[in-house]
């Protein structure tokens, strides 16, 4: 037969303690990371993947940006974005400039975006005025409907890409 150990306990107590002050720390930090993603596939007019797209992702409000470029398949991922509401760009060579606005992040969400280019000419720009796609990480399962995209030539004679 085993010894029995006898704990203090103060020691039981303290460690108990530890253990739960640890956990707290760890959900909190993570509450905190605005662990939110905007993904997406940008795409031609007839569907087909534009690998090589560069994707620009802004808030306004705090002046945040990331860039990123989209894979072979033409899809691209951003993690770890604070929450918050962004504009979402996209350009590649040959293609008109699309810009997405109002992409809004809540915590544990992603955003999933197709974004379509039109044949053209860098001078011009799309603007989207459309909520995405939204789904909710796994642990809610939640998910809300696809978007109506309203999609607006942009002015000829407007050069700011702002």
């Amino acid at each position: 037969m085993l010894p029995r150990l006898r704990l203090s306990p103060w020691l039981a107590l303290s460690f108990a303690l530890a253990c739960m002050a640890g956990t707290t720390q760890t959900a909190l930090a993570q509450s905190d990371s605005g662990a939110a993603a905007i993904s997406g596939t940008v795409v031609d007019p007839d569907g087909r993947p534009i690998p090589g797209a560069t994707v620009t992702i802004a808030q306004g409000d705090t002046g945040y940006t990331r860039s990123l470029v989209a894979d072979a398949d033409g899809r691209f991922q951003a993690n770890a974005l604070p929450v918050g509401t962004y504009v979402v760009q996209a350009r590649s060579g040959g293609f008109s400039e699309l810009r997405q606005e109002g992409v809004s992040l809540r915590i544990g969400e992603t955003a999933t975006l197709t974004l379509q280019l039109r044949v053209g000419t860098v001078s011009e720009q799309v603007t989207v005025t459309a909520a995405p796609t939204r789904s909710r990480n796994s642990a809610t399962g939640m998910m809300t409907g696809r978007p109506s995209l309203l999609i607006l030539p942009a002015s000829m004679t407007d050069c700011s890409h702002s």
